[in-house]
């Protein structure tokens, strides 16, 4: 029997131990869109078979895997919340699903004492299995999991975003949870959803994984003017205090509607190459939308 294999019919009496004595009894974990069902994804040749499962961690997070659910049903959404009636019944399936799956998100914005725990059990489970794990928890936090229980970990505030919010608006739960949301999503379309550049998972995963932590960056302009997204991208990366100059790997989302030409893809990615130190890893996919009518938004994804 492979390792991998090994591991996926372990129990889960090691995890529970791992959370905390008596939190079992009070998981309750609940599936939100597609559920447990992993069929294969055909909707790109080289990405076929891909399993992706994104689960939440308490009640905020979980609010946004529901939200997540509705706009990208490629990913199977889970919630875990903490309440006296919960049972804990379906953990081991959950479990095995976070085992057996290719990429996982992992979300919490430890709104309950719990989240720390279950996150970095959960996170270490599936790495135990080489899971291509991602960690997403909001910026700022008081909290900081261990880093070696995902693959790299993303701190995603509203600072990452081509809108702020206004004045004295909320964060965790309104623009915290949109750009929460935009990180996973994102990931999902390069790697399912382009359509002139193809991107493998594998390169996805070598991208991601160049460093250890990560933060994004997202800018919007009108597609003759495409450049100015990039750029605009890459100002938000320094305005979380990111050092673009020691980065490791940089994942790049150009997002248009069919109005975008190569020429202005072309224009956009030599401003790419510009900003992204020489030894750094680097993909730029071009993903279709035409949602985004005349705009071209650029989102990059960038670890150290």
């Amino acid at each position: 029997m492979k390792r991998r294999e090994f591991l996926q019919e372990m129990g889960t009496g090691l995890l529970t131990a791992a959370i905390m004595p008596g939190l079992m009894g009070q998981l309750l974990i609940r599936q939100v869109g597609r559920g447990t069902q992993l069929p294969t994804l055909g909707a790109a040749a080289h990405c076929e078979g891909t399993r992706i499962v994104a689960i939440g961690i308490g009640p905020t997070a979980a609010g946004i895997t529901t939200i997540l659910s509705h706009g990208t049903p490629e990913i199977s959404c889970h919630q875990v919340v903490f309440d006296s009636t919960g049972k804990g019944s379906a953990l081991a399936e959950l479990l095995a699903l976070v085992r057996s799956c290719d990429l996982l998100f992992l979300l919490t914005c430890f709104d309950d004492p719990a989240c720390l725990p279950v996150f970095e059990a959960m996170g270490a489970s599936a790495r135990e299995c080489d899971v291509f794990t991602i960690g997403i928890v909001p910026d700022p936090t008081i909290l900081r999991p261990d880093p070696k229980v995902v693959s790299s970990l993303w701190n995603v505030s509203f600072q990452a975003l081509a809108a702020t919010p206004p004045a004295g608006g909320g964060k965790t739960t309104g623009w915290n949870g949109y750009a929460m949301r935009h990180l996973p999503a994102t990931v999902v379309d390069i790697i399912l959803h382009h359509s002139l550049i193809c991107v493998d998972f594998a390169d996805v995963r070598s991208v991601m994984t160049a460093g250890s932590m990560g933060r994004m960056g997202v800018a919007v302009a009108p597609i003759e003017s495409a450049p100015l997204a990039a750029i605009g991208a890459f100002k938000r990366l320094q305005g979380q205090e990111f050092r673009i100059d020691t980065a490791s790997g940089f994942l790049v989302c150009v997002r248009s509607s069919s109005a975008i030409t190569m020429d202005d893809f072309d224009r956009a990615a030599a401003v790419i190459h510009e900003w992204v130190p020489s030894e750094a890893d680097l993909i730029i996919s071009l993903v279709m939308d035409e949602a985004m009518g005349g705009n071209v938004k650029a989102t990059i994804l960038a670890v150290t």
